[in-house]
C-alpha cells in the first residue's frame, strides 16, 4: 500500500453521491421515506361511536349549612388586671388607714398594739411563743381575707403583717443559726 490515493472528483457539500457501480438504482428519499425494514404499523381502527341515548336532565338543589365560627375566647386579664383583682385597691387602703391611724382614746393604732402584745410575749415567754403567736394570727388573718372581701378583713391582714414585726428581734437570725442568745 504504498500507492497514493488520487481523488477523481471532488463532491461539495449537501450533493448527493452518485451510485456505486454495479449497485442497484436507489429509490429517490422523500421527507416521508420509510425504509423497508421500517414499516409503519396501520393505526387502530376508530373507536365504534355509543349508540346515542336519551339525555335527562336532573335538577339537584344542596344547601350547605355552615355553622358560624366561634368568637375566640379574649385572652385571660393582664397580670395587673389580676394584682389589681387581688389587691383591691379601695378595701386596701380603708383597711391599711384602720390599721395604722391612731384611735384617740388609746393613743394607739390596732398594729402598734398588736406589735407591742407580741414584743411583750417575746420578753416574758420565749421567742418561739412570740412567733407562733404571729403565725397564727396571720394564718387566720389571711384566710379571713380569702373569704371575706371586705375592709375589716383587710384591716386584720394589715394589723397581722404590720404588728407581726414585734415578735422579730435583731439577733433573731444569730440565734436560729448559732443558737446563742444576747
Amino acid at each position: 500500500m504504498t500507492d497514493p490515493i488520487i481523488p477523481a472528483r471532488v463532491y461539495p457539500a449537501g450533493t448527493p453521491l452518485p451510485p456505486a457501480a454495479g449497485s442497484p438504482p436507489q429509490p429517490s428519499l422523500g421527507p416521508d421515506f420509510v425504509p423497508p425494514w421500517r414499516t409503519p404499523t396501520p393505526p387502530p381502527p376508530p373507536p365504534a361511536a355509543p349508540p346515542p341515548a336519551a339525555i335527562e336532565i336532573h335538577h339537584v338543589h344542596t344547601h350547605i349549612v355552615v355553622a358560624p365560627e366561634p368568637e375566640p375566647e379574649p385572652d385571660g386579664p393582664s397580670i395587673w388586671e389580676r394584682l389589681a383583682a387581688w389587691i383591691r385597691p379601695r378595701q386596701t387602703i380603708i383597711g391599711l388607714a384602720a390599721a395604722v391611724i391612731p384611735y384617740p382614746a388609746y393613743g394607739h393604732s390596732l398594729a402598734t398594739a398588736w406589735a407591742a402584745t407580741l414584743s411583750d410575749a417575746r420578753d416574758t415567754g420565749s421567742i418561739r411563743g412570740a412567733y407562733t403567736l404571729a403565725g397564727v394570727a396571720l394564718t387566720i388573718a389571711v384566710l379571713i381575707n380569702r373569704r371575706r372581701h371586705t375592709w375589716w378583713a383587710r384591716t386584720l391582714l394589715a394589723t397581722a403583717l404590720i404588728g407581726g414585726t414585734g415578735a422579730l428581734g435583731w439577733y433573731d437570725p444569730i440565734t436560729l443559726l448559732t443558737g446563742v442568745r444576747p
